[in-house]
């Protein structure tokens, strides 16, 4: 490599690097800051959400940074002569890769602290709302402990007698706030999978050059990532079982919209 543009590029490195290290301080630092709040959590979310806000902001910063960064090398590289065809293009690569990669490290802290959050909600749900599922004969706990429910429904006690059983306010609050939060982090890594497939295809110049094999692996990453979501969902709130299919179907849409950009994946398509 021309050595004029190796210092280039391991100055370019370096502040990659350095953005890197310096986000994932953040991180850590808005970890230990929120850590408190999710010990505290009851059925309200609100508090940690609005603390944790401060480290969406500081992700775009961050991304800010990287990209600024790159037009700055990038016009250094513009005053190099004879630089090699294709260089620039793939160095600048590094920029969506470098972006992307901040995104999922905050993803990833941003998934588990909201599922810590959601198994002290879970857990906070069902010990509230215990006492309220007595049967009015016996006085016995019914068997529904532990499970959410947001229909009415009919539950028969050991007594005999069924009884009549209408959502708790715990248990509603959990099934419309943390059940999701919950999904979302059993599938962070067919999340992962899926945007650096992702992120892989869209860094090839010209489409044709993708291979099949890529594409292939994200639309099963992207089918995993919903599928892990929504079917975990339903594992916590049963009612949302029948329509699992339908929600997978509906968020397949994207990444098949891209998909269909590509001659490849439409031949292959049509060969199934």
């Amino acid at each position: 490599m021309h050595a004029q543009l190796q210092v280039i590029v391991s100055r370019w490195d370096g502040l990659i690097a350095l953005i890197r290290q310096q986000f994932e301080q953040v991180l850590y630092e808005a970890w230990g800051a929120v850590a408190p709040l999710v010990a505290d959590i009851d059925l309200d979310l609100t508090p940690l959400t609005r603390a944790w806000g401060a480290v969406d902001h500081q992700l775009r910063m961050h991304v800010d940074r990287v990209s600024d960064g790159w037009d700055r090398i990038s016009d250094e590289f513009s005053d190099v002569d004879h630089v090699p065809d294709g260089f620039v293009y793939r160095e600048g690569c590094k920029r969506d890769a470098a972006n992307r990669e901040l995104e999922l490290r905050h993803t990833q802290f941003t998934r588990t602290i909201m599922a810590r959050a959601a198994e002290q909600m879970r857990t906070r749900a069902v010990s509230r709302d215990t006492a309220g599922h007595l049967c009015p004969h016996c006085r016995g706990i019914l068997a529904v402990c532990g499970t959410v429910i947001i229909q009415v429904r009919s539950v028969r006690c050991g007594c005999g007698v069924d009884v009549v059983v209408e959502p708790a306010d715990g248990w509603r609050t959990f099934a419309a706030n943390g059940a999701r939060l919950l999904a979302e982090k059993a599938a962070l890594p067919h999340y992962e999978a899926m945007l650096r497939a992702e992120l892989a295809i869209r860094q090839y110049r010209e489409r044709r050059d993708v291979p099949v094999e890529l594409l292939v692996a994200y639309e099963q990453a992207a089918r995993d990532h919903w599928t892990k979501v929504f079917e975990g969902e339903a594992s916590y709130v049963p009612e949302l079982r029948p329509h699992v299919q339908a929600k997978i179907a509906m968020h397949m849409k994207e990444p098949h919209r891209l998909l269909r950009n590509y001659w490849q994946w439409r031949q292959r398509a049509v060969a199934r």
